[in-house]
């Protein structure tokens, strides 16, 4: 049989230094106001690109025009408000 020659392992410290994230330990890195803005309208964007009117139609008792004023660009509606309740975030 032959013997196998194992490379020295490195020291504990630089394994485990290696494999940790950085940062200060036990702090929680913070995520910038304007990236949760984003990230929340994105969503929003996405989630009226998936809207079925006829079910809201349904649910809601609103016609169809009803509806997709609610979910158009405009000053007072539905998308608008949750936009600006994204931006409140902190």
């Amino acid at each position: 049989m032959s013997s196998s020659k194992r490379s020295p392992s490195p020291p504990e410290d630089e394994t485990s230094s290696s494999k940790k994230a950085k940062g200060t330990p036990g702090q929680k890195a913070r995520i910038p106001v304007e990236a949760k803005v984003i990230i929340a309208v994105e969503i929003i964007m996405k989630g009226l690109a998936t809207i079925n009117v006829d079910e809201l139609v349904e649910k809601t008792g609103l016609t169809k025009q009803q509806i997709k004023s609610q979910l158009a660009d405009n000053r007072q509606n539905v998308r608008k408000q949750l936009i600006e309740l994204a931006r409140t975030l902190t």
